[in-house]
């Protein structure tokens, strides 16, 4: 969830920076929707998932 919102939103980036392929970011960020119900991929549940995380 860090990575990706570090990498500015971008699986690319996000996958570079953890050495895995963005299909398997694209994996977590939908299995952490699907845990949470907060979706990663908005800025919003990003944010709520953000603060989650390091509160």
């Amino acid at each position: 969830m860090m990575a990706f919102a570090d990498a500015g939103l971008s699986l690319v980036n996000a996958a570079d920076t953890l050495l895995i392929h963005p299909n398997t970011v694209a994996y977590r960020l939908g299995q952490w929707h699907k845990l949470t119900g907060s979706d990663p991929r908005t800025f919003a549940g990003l944010v709520r998932s953000v603060v989650g995380i390091t509160s």
